[in-house]
């Protein structure tokens, strides 16, 4: 059982704490209440970002002491909605949020996955084709996060760790 803390209680972050407990791990979900996120990071081996990606890399960083040493997954999208309400622009143009947060947070592993932005968005976000399918992104440098990650998917409906794969460098 992994400890966990999903940061964002929305339909992503309640989707994914609600299947992770079901496959038995132990999950706290926070909200935007001060303090919430900071002590939900602290008591988590591995730390899932399920904020709106606009304001996540500042809410992030803010935890820096918090995140230090530990697995932080990255599930959110950083775009800019448009008129229509889907996405129409990259926040972080030529990068990625995960790549955002690994720089401004050293001390921590960041893993980017889950993310299907919409197809006009897909390739800059570097997404890793897998089994035939695209749109779902995976970013990760070490081993330990990589060995993590291998059991969160079998927790939804991507239920075989063979669908996890290392993209490559994001750089």
């Amino acid at each position: 059982m992994t400890t966990i803390a999903v940061l964002g209680n929305g339909r992503v972050g309640g989707g994914l704490a609600t299947a992770l407990l079901r496959a038995g791990h132990e999950v706290t979900v926070a909200d935007r209440t001060p303090g919430v996120a900071a002590d939900a990071a602290r008591g988590a081996q591995l730390v899932i970002n399920a904020t709106p990606g606009a304001g996540s890399l500042e809410r992030l960083t803010a935890l820096r002491e918090e995140l230090r040493g530990k697995i932080l997954v990255d599930v959110s999208n950083a775009t800019v909605d448009g008129p229509d309400g889907l996405p129409a622009a990259l926040i972080h143009p030529g990068s990625s949020l995960a790549e955002q947060l690994q720089e401004a947070l050293p001390d921590t592993r960041v893993v980017k996955t889950l993310n299907s932005p919409g197809t006009a968005h897909s390739a800059p976000l570097r997404s890793c084709p897998v089994a035939g399918r695209s749109g779902v992104g995976y970013e990760e440098r070490t081993y330990q996060g990589r060995r993590a990650m291998t059991g969160i998917p079998r927790t939804g409906r991507c239920r075989r760790a063979a669908y996890v794969r290392d993209c490559g460098s994001t750089t």
